[in-house]
């Protein structure tokens, strides 16, 4: 409710990346990383805590990263690097197979250009 009723009140930004980030919370998080990409999206700093979102401890929280960066950068040349870089990574296979898995529903996604999940043990 806060990001829906106060979005665009000055303190509003700092405080849903804050929530973001440090919250005890996970639901706490991951809903304010939600409103801080849905509403802020090209500000400075919110591709910084999203990227920090993605090793969050909560699954959930690394989950609503994943696809928030597909939805929200899909046109940002980095992004196709990075759901990459993530789905060939061994250490966090729920998170390595959605971000694979999401590569392909980006536009223009080419089977030849993804990753092989094989190289990393699956």
């Amino acid at each position: 409710m806060l990001g829906e009723r106060y979005a665009y009140e000055p303190w509003t930004f700092t405080t849903l990346l804050r929530a973001a980030r440090r919250d005890e919370d996970m639901l706490v998080r991951r809903e304010a990383l939600t409103l801080l990409v849905s509403k802020f999206t090209h500000r400075k700093g919110v591709r910084e805590a999203l990227n920090f979102s993605l090793r969050d401890p909560d699954w959930s929280v690394r989950e609503a990263a994943v696809r928030l960066l597909a939805d929200h950068y899909r046109a940002d040349s980095r992004t196709w690097k990075q759901l990459a870089t993530l789905a060939a990574d061994p250490t966090d296979v729920q998170l390595s197979l959605l971000a694979g898995q999401t590569l392909s529903w980006l536009p223009k996604a080419d089977p030849d250009r993804m990753p092989t999940l094989r190289a990393s043990g699956r």
